[in-house]
């Protein structure tokens, strides 16, 4: 049978609710990379799916799997207008960092806290339309970076980095520029949310990436006295 105008393989679905948008996710980035990853000899098995244990009351939306029944990563969803990753970013990108972090923290807390609680080395959070990945580790801070956020060099602190917002309708594209030459601009809008999935699928099983034991409250909560708080970061790889 011939569908006119529409195809399977095409994305027509209404999502309004979180359900609707992880059922979404799940469909189009957590089942193609779980098959990846099992046809890939080298890389660890690794599976996309949800998370439920007798011992936790709330858990995150969307984590991985690996072949010891292991979770692995945090993944929380949210509706696009509740929120809007990439608007916000926009005010980092205009130099309103103060009010950029005040509203990203606000944005990230319930996923911050998933993987503190569960000792996450590395999460997500995604309204399927664009994803933003994290990382959580003590960084210490010298030159410029200790300078712009008023910090004395060598001071090491717990920091959660994060990545651009990678948009869904991104397209994978090779750059010709070489690897010692590259930065955070490289990448921008040549890497796809599926590409970086994979990347971290890699990640979360490497040695140190489970069983991380930073507070969270030391960067879901920070003391606000209208400066810069030195508690996100952005990182050109994570």
């Amino acid at each position: 049978m011939y569908l006119a105008g529409n195809f399977t393989d095409g994305e027509v679905l209404k999502c309004a609710v979180e359900n609707g948008v992880v059922g979404r996710f799940q469909q189009h980035v957590g089942h193609t990379m779980t098959c990846v990853c099992l046809e890939s000899p080298s890389r660890p098995k690794t599976y996309f799916g949800d998370w439920k244990v007798k011992s936790a009351t709330k858990f995150p939306d969307i984590t991985l799997w690996n072949d010891q029944k292991e979770t692995m990563i945090a993944g929380e969803a949210k509706t696009p207008w509740t929120i809007p990753l990439a608007d916000l970013m926009l005010h980092e990108e205009q130099g309103d960092r103060d009010y950029f972090i005040r509203e990203f923290q606000k944005l990230i807390g319930q996923v911050a806290v998933y993987m503190s609680e569960f000792k996450y080395k590395y999460g997500f959070i995604t309204t399927y339309e664009e994803t933003v990945f994290l990382k959580q580790h003590v960084y210490e801070f010298t030159g410029e970076t200790a300078r712009k956020n008023r910090l004395q060099p060598g001071t090491k602190r717990d920091v959660l980095f994060y990545s651009n917002a990678i948009h869904h309708t991104t397209e994978s594209t090779n750059t010709s520029i070489p690897k010692a030459k590259q930065s955070t601009s490289t990448f921008i809008d040549k890497v796809s949310t599926r590409e970086c999935m994979f990347h971290m699928m890699k990640l979360v099983n490497q040695p140190g990436s489970q069983g991380y034991t930073m507070k969270g409250g030391k960067w879901t909560v920070p003391d606000w006295d209208g400066t810069t708080v030195a508690t996100l970061l952005k990182i050109p790889k994570i």
